[in-house]
């Protein structure tokens, strides 16, 4: 009996045995990731030349050719005489050239770039071409658009962002079942510390946009950052905020902080969106002790009322002095005060102002 038992135990083994052989046979090697193969692991790469159109164009080729992800240091590179086409001109304005490549857009160099630190030369980007329109609005093109795989930009010495700069670099997964609605881009952060001024739509559609260092940034235009999904924002100098500016993306989290600074800014109605967008959040906007045109209301909520103040303008009524008695399609949207109308209040969101030391 017990010989039995060794002799089934013997072959129960050797089943075994061989199974993992034959499994081992079938199952095949995990692949080998090298750096560069993904967007998650690019390999670094340092230029130090002058950024010529030629040059531009080379290192993009190269990138091409190697089919690699890089994070692209241009911050040594300096200027060159050009005052068109791609690369660094002679004035600090950078040109990426859309029209490099194949096609609008198709450059396969752009598309391997995940960081991307521009020359300490560069001051500002060129102002866009328009492209064609859409219902009777002019369509421009937008000088990032190529740049698929790019998560975070940084431009030390950009003093402004012109229009449709970087618009549409974002990824959009639908709130029902997470398939994707909108593919061009993932663009997550940016780091201007000495930008002033940022164009109409220049991150618009940036839907990863999660971060922004902008801390010196006066003018913030129409639909800048319109469904982004930015969550904290330091703006301490801001002097006017656009219509639909700061648009908050739909889905994106429901409580939002901004840092204001010593004077209340100016902005137009609908900053945040039209009653349309309403999706109930609480916003909180931080100013220093002391600071003057906010009201009356400090750390008290602004909810329920539909008064013409600060709060309420920033909720949607808008409040620019600049714009007073301004009358615009034949509805008059701002008074003497320079404050508009309560029909663009977002009754949904629930602002405090709160002033600290």
């Amino acid at each position: 009996m017990k010989m039995k038992r060794l002799i089934i135990l013997i072959l129960t083994m050797l089943v075994i045995i061989t199974c993992d052989i034959d499994n081992s046979k079938d199952k095949k090697p995990d692949p080998i990731i090298n750096p560069g193969d993904t967007p998650d692991n690019p390999i670094t790469r340092i230029e130090n030349c002058q950024l010529t159109t030629v040059a531009w164009a080379e290192l993009l080729n190269e990138i091409k050719a190697e089919g690699k992800y890089v994070a692209l240091d241009l911050s040594a590179c300096t200027r060159g005489n050009q005052t068109s086409g791609g690369g660094l001109w002679s004035n600090g304005i950078f040109n990426t050239d859309p029209y490099l490549g194949d096609n609008l857009y198709g450059h396969k160099g752009k598309a391997k770039i995940v960081s991307l630190i521009l020359p300490e030369t560069a001051t500002g980007f060129p102002e866009p071409r328009i492209t064609g329109e859409s219902m009777g609005l002019p369509l421009y093109e937008s000088f990032f658009g190529s740049f698929s795989a790019l998560k975070e930009i940084t431009g030390i010495n950009i003093i402004a962002i012109e229009r449709d700069t970087f618009n549409n670099l974002g990824t959009l997964y639908s709130p029902d079942d997470g398939h994707i609605i909108w593919d061009r881009g993932i663009l997550t952060r940016i780091n201007f510390p000495n930008v002033i001024t940022i164009g109409e739509n220049a991150f618009n559609s940036c839907y990863n946009l999660n971060y922004a260092n902008i801390p010196k940034v006066q003018i913030i235009k129409d639909q800048a950052f319109c469904y982004c999904n930015l969550q904290n924002l330091y703006i301490p100098d801001i002097r006017f905020i656009g219509t639909q500016a700061l648009l908050f993306r739909i889905n994106s989290r429901l409580v939002v902080e901004f840092i204001f600074g010593e004077v209340a800014p100016k902005m137009d109605f609908a900053v945040l969106g039209l009653p349309s967008h309403a999706v109930s959040r609480s916003i909180t906007v931080k100013v220093p002790l002391g600071a003057t045109g906010y009201g009356e209301m400090p750390n008290d909520y602004i909810g329920g009322d539909f008064s013409k103040n600060w709060g309420n303008a920033f909720r949607g009524m808008g409040w620019n002095p600049d714009k007073a008695n301004m009358t615009i399609s034949g509805t008059n949207r701002y008074d003497t005060n320079g404050f508009g109308t309560i029909d663009y209040i977002m009754t949904g969101i629930t602002l405090r102002i709160e002033y600290i030391p």
